[in-house]
Order: structure tokens, then sequence, then C-alpha cells
């Protein structure tokens, strides 16, 4: 079972380690210095959650309660470590975010990158939707999916 708290500053190195260790990294956070800044806010706007396993950190989400059209919870970025995949620990987490989101919300969205399709596997096996597809969003070589899933 997974532990999650809300991350701080003492997490930064592990969200980079995390980060580093995703298929992200080489499309979206090319520099180390982009990305120290990228987790930097996130912390500062308390969306960073550490999942802890044994102790150790395993990984971290960065979720947004109002990053989704202003009104609905955005999960931004999931990561697990490398020697930590596969084993489920991803799903788990994906459950933490939808259990504290769907107190308040009756919807959730992610966004998955098209060359990220073991994710968007993930995510339709666990009842998430593709409710649309953003050419160009954030580089302009890769489309995002838009997920949705209601409670």
């Amino acid at each position: 079972m997974l532990d999650i708290k809300k991350g701080t500053s003492t997490d930064i190195k592990d969200c980079i380690e995390s980060l580093y260790a995703s298929v992200l990294t080489t499309s979206y956070f090319l520099s180390e210095d982009y990305t120290r800044e990228w987790v930097l806010e996130g912390l500062e706007r308390n969306e960073i959650f550490m999942a802890q396993k044994d102790g150790s950190v395993i990984g971290f989400m960065r979720i947004d309660f109002q990053g989704a059209f202003a009104k609905f919870p955005l999960l931004r970025v999931i990561a697990i470590k490398d020697n930590h995949r596969n084993r489920g620990l991803g799903r788990e987490m994906l459950k933490y975010f939808e259990d504290i989101s769907f107190k308040d919300y009756d919807k959730v969205f992610l966004l998955v990158s098209e060359f990220n399709s073991n994710a968007k596997r993930l995510y339709s096996r666990l009842n998430y939707l593709e409710v649309g597809c953003i050419p160009g969003l954030y580089k302009k070589e890769y489309s995002e999916f838009l997920m949705m899933k209601t409670r």
C-alpha cells in the first residue's frame, strides 16, 4: 500500500528523478533548470503529491484541482521511478487522485501525449474516456488526448 502526502521542498530531487525516468523527459522536461522550476511552481501551488512505499519515494503526481476549465481537477503529471514500474503503483496513485477529487467534483481530467500509449491504455482500462485531441498543445509535433472520468 502506498503512503501519499503533500510534497515539500525536500522532495524536489525525488520529483526530478521521477520525471527523468518517464517518457515525458525526452519531449517536455529537456532542461534541468526548466524541470526544477516546474516542480517548484507545483510545490508553491500545493499541487505536488509524493508517493512512498516502505518509506522510500517511488514517484509523484501534480494535481491542479481547478486546472480543467477552471472548474475540475486535472492530473498534470504522474511519474514513477524506473525500478517501481509495472507493479500497479500507477493505478494506486490514480485511485488516490480520484478518491480525493471525487469528494468535491463529479469529473476529473488528464492529458496524455500521443507517444505515451502505455499510459493511454491504462487510463482507458480505468474508465477514462477520450473526449478530445489537441494537436500541438505543448509541442507542435505532438498531440495531447484529453481524457475524462466521471463519478
